[in-house]
Formats: structure tokens, sequence, C-alpha cells
């Protein structure tokens, strides 16, 4: 069972994550919306001043918070928009790069949220996976998945942030053929077996947290 202290070493973990760079540097633009560093770090100072003590009387958000859960099949981490909760399976989460990569996923999930942007599942998660190819690529890190969604992201990744950094790129616009590639590939993944019996303009049943 997860302690108290263990929670909250987890939640400063995740804020740390999401306030701090590169992830104040992910910043791109996909058909109809613009993913910006800002929301990334609103979703980490909630978490950072997450419990009671630190809002003033009558606030009347409901902040984010971080839980501890099994995770089902194929999954790393997920997003409860009903509770606005960031859920990982272990207390000591977001310690290797492929779970950090993950919370910055999960926390675009929150950004929708928080933002009530309502864009199809499809291209919801297609923009989270862009976000953490980002992540991975600021981070110094090139490697990714040889094939499938992980391959796709990052070769949208890698014009981004050779913009972000100043180099040659030219735009940091994702084309709605690179985003139609990459729902593909999130379509033929097993995690999303479930979201495959929706329509294509099914949306994720957010609730516009109010932080």
């Amino acid at each position: 069972m997860t302690t108290a202290a263990e929670l909250s070493a987890l939640r400063d973990r995740i804020a740390r994550i999401l306030t701090t760079e590169p992830c104040q540097r992910i910043d791109f633009n996909i058909p109809g919306y613009r993913l910006r560093p800002g929301g990334f770090f609103v979703i980490g100072t909630s978490l950072a001043f997450s419990d009671a003590a630190h809002h003033p009387p009558g606030h009347r958000g409901r902040p984010m918070h971080v839980r501890v859960e099994h995770m089902p099949p194929h999954v790393g981490a997920m997003y409860y928009a009903r509770s606005n909760s960031i859920v990982v399976p272990r207390a000591n989460y977001g310690l290797q790069d492929f779970e950090r990569e993950a919370i910055v996923h999960e926390a675009t999930h929150a950004i929708f949220d928080f933002q009530r942007v309502r864009l199809p599942a499809w291209e919801e998660e297609a923009t989270a996976y862009i976000a953490d190819a980002v992540y991975r690529r600021l981070c110094g890190n090139t490697q990714a998945g040889a094939t499938g969604i992980d391959a796709i992201a990052d070769s949208i990744a890698q014009d981004i942030c050779a913009t972000t950094r100043g180099l040659a790129s030219w735009t940091r616009d994702v084309t709605a053929a690179q985003m139609q590639r990459l729902i593909s590939a999130i379509r033929a993944d097993p995690a999303y077996a479930g979201l495959r019996t929706e329509r294509r303009s099914y949306r994720y049943v957010h609730n516009g947290g109010t932080l």
C-alpha cells in the first residue's frame, strides 16, 4: 500500500517533470490546435500545490492529483478526468526515461481537459504521442522504436525539436497527413482495442476540470 510520504514524493516528482526544462519547451501546432508549454506548467503547478493547505479559503477548483493503481495490459499510465488524476502503477514511477515520457503523455490529456479542448480521441492521442516524443528528444534521447507509433511520432518530433533549438527545421506545424499516419498506427495498437469500437468522431469524456 502506498504511504502518504510516498504519494507526496511521487506528486513532487511529476510536478518537477512538468514545470522544468525540457517539458517547458514543448510547443507545436496540429491542425486546429496549438500545444503550448504553459499548459504543462499549469498542470505541474497544480500538482505541486494539490493539498488543501496550499489553497485559499473558498477555493472551488479541483486540483490535480496522482494515484497509484494496477494498470490494464499494454498501459503504462492513465489520466482520469473525473478526479483530475494522473494514475501510475508504482510509487517510484517517473525515475526512468520511458516513465517520464508517459507522464508527459498523460499530462497532455490533462491539458486538453483543463483547456476544454474537444478534439476526437484519436487526434488527442496523436498529440500526446507527439508531445512525449518531443520531450524524449529534448532530453537528448533519440532512441525511438523502429516501427509503429514511437517511430512515426519521433519522425514528427525531430523537426519540431530542430525548430525549438533554432536549427534548420522550417516549421512547428504537424500536417494533416502526418497526423493521419500516426493515428493509423495508434488504431493498430492493442492498447486501443476498446477505442476502435467507437466512432471516429468519439471524444474522451473530459469535464473541464477547474484547477
